[in-house]
């Protein structure tokens, strides 16, 4: 498998892999009707709505290991399957990968580059919404060792050789957008976008 970390898959090794019945690819959105999907989409993907999928749907918090692996197994994904993400902003494929990644699931990758790679490249898109057989996916539990609590981040402000980056745009930095007011984490350097 050509990887470039341990989380990332090049779009030569997908597109090499399209056909792979192990192969999961989901695009994760922000739009909630999908309408850049609908457009065209990689080959084989099937969109999620990060607010659907990936959060709660009462509570402000990620969507449970069971919900995910319910939500998995109405698009076939086994225990051999390989999840592949990317995300419309690219953002949201990552941090569909953390969610995931904290619900249990191990075998979850990130597209390199993401969508925009994959445009920039000439490769193929699709408006063929894939069907897959279903398939009961049983979770492993939560794997909360990717989270910090506030506790740990007030805990670990004082220590000089932590740095506590906050990696939102300047416009949430500011207030200016999402929950205003605005206003910083003290003790966060924001170094631009990441």
């Amino acid at each position: 498998m050509d990887i470039n970390s341990d989380k990332l898959v090049t779009t030569t090794w997908l597109a090499e892999n399209l056909e792979d019945p192990n192969i999961r690819i989901l695009e994760i959105g922000r739009d909630e009707r999908g309408e850049i999907y609908s457009e065209g989409h990689i080959p084989n993907a099937v969109f999620w709505f990060w607010k659907d999928k990936l959060w709660h749907n009462s509570d402000r918090e990620f969507a449970s290991p069971v919900e995910i692996a319910r939500y998995l197994g109405e698009i076939g994904t086994t225990e051999k399957s390989k999840i592949i993400l990317y995300g419309d902003p690219i953002q949201y494929g990552t941090y569909g990968l953390w969610v995931l990644t904290m619900a249990g699931f191990n075998n979850v990758y990130l597209l390199d580059g993401g969508r925009t790679k994959w445009v920039a490249e000439g490769r193929c898109l699709s408006k063929i919404i894939p069907q897959f057989e279903p398939y009961e996916v049983i979770s492993s539990g939560a794997n909360l060792s990717t989270r910090i609590g506030r506790d740990e981040v007030l805990k670990n402000l004082k220590d000089s050789k932590r740095v506590l980056v906050d990696a939102r745009s300047r416009e949430e930095y500011m207030g200016e957008r999402v929950s205003p007011p605005g206003g910083f984490d003290h003790g966060a350097e924001r170094v631009g976008r990441i």
